[in-house]
């Protein structure tokens, strides 16, 4: 069954929205709870240097520059981590030139939180954009999203409906971004591996498989930072793209893991993702507007 945000369910949960003014308040600070962080692929002319000088004048601190999965910065010469914005080599993407004086790369955010963070990296990609950077058919967007605080229950909550509505959420997207290599549906011949990994995890182990790196979802960071991805998006720059993306991301992860007395979360059928997160206060109705927009928008 398809699942579609309309226009009636966004005014139905716009005066919903409005009538519980004090409790939508509360349920919207999730940015202000719940870290996130941001993998911005790009190509261009502008070398690393430049890219990283521009993003300086709005964070208004040293940028790393560093080489792909690089552990120091070719500037100052530190051990990187996740505390600073940096300008790195992308795998996936090929360049001109070499360490700072190279072209086309990744800006990676560093941890990030509420509307503060996401100020910052709305001012981030105008800075990109001020020097030239764009983006091509091979460039993707990742985002991170903290569950340090995760329970094994949240996390199986999170897989079964995740699995449920990606259908939904890929028809935002460009359709290459579903038969891509990079951030391909979950199957269910890929399931049972999860399950497995996820009985282990009950179980304490720390080492188990959650399933493959290239997915739409990506469990595989929890065991290493604490997060889990979402690859779906396109590369972009756009901040009107971008930022509605990022709550979505927040909110959904939030409308699975927070509050364990919720048992029963199956998102209905008959019923877009968008107007349950709408819905429960976890989305505001803008953004769903939105996302909603890009339906049949790109080939």
């Amino acid at each position: 069954m398809t699942r579609t945000f309309t226009a009636d369910l966004s005014k139905a949960a716009r005066r919903a929205h409005r009538t519980r003014q004090q409790e939508v308040l509360d349920r919207n600070r999730t940015l202000s709870k719940r870290t996130f962080g941001v993998e911005i692929e790009y190509v261009g002319d502008p070398i690393k240097l430049v890219v990283a000088e521009a993003i300086e004048q709005v964070v208004g601190e040293h940028v790393h520059v560093t080489g792909y999965h690089s552990p120091h910065c070719y500037r100052c010469n530190q051990v990187v981590g996740y505390d600073k914005w940096k300008v790195c080599n992308d795998g996936s993407l090929n360049g001109r030139g070499i360490e700072l004086h190279s072209t086309t790369g990744e800006v990676v955010s560093p941890v990030l939180k509420g509307e503060a963070g996401l100020d910052t990296l709305k001012k981030v990609l105008a800075a990109m954009r001020s020097v030239g950077c764009k983006t091509n058919t091979r460039c993707g967007l990742h985002v991170h999203i903290g569950v340090q605080d995760i329970t094994v229950n949240g996390l199986q909550r999170l897989a079964h409906n995740y699995e449920t509505v990606q259908s939904e959420i890929y028809s935002w997207m460009p359709s290459r971004r579903k038969v891509g290599t990079y951030s391909k549906p979950w199957l269910p011949s890929w399931s049972g591996s999860l399950a497995q990994g996820l009985k282990a995890f009950k179980e304490g182990q720390r080492n188990c498989s959650l399933g493959d790196k290239y997915r739409g979802l990506n469990l595989l960071p929890i065991m290493k930072i604490g997060t889990v991805e979402f690859r779906h998006h396109q590369g972009s720059v756009d901040t009107n793209l971008i930022a509605p993306w990022v709550r979505f991301c927040l909110g959904f992860v939030d409308s699975q893991v927070d509050d364990e007395s919720l048992v029963d979360r199956t998102i209905p059928e008959n019923q877009s993702v968008l107007t349950y997160l709408v819905e429960g206060k976890y989305l505001p109705p803008k953004s769903a507007e939105k996302i909603a927009e890009r339906v049949g928008r790109w080939i």
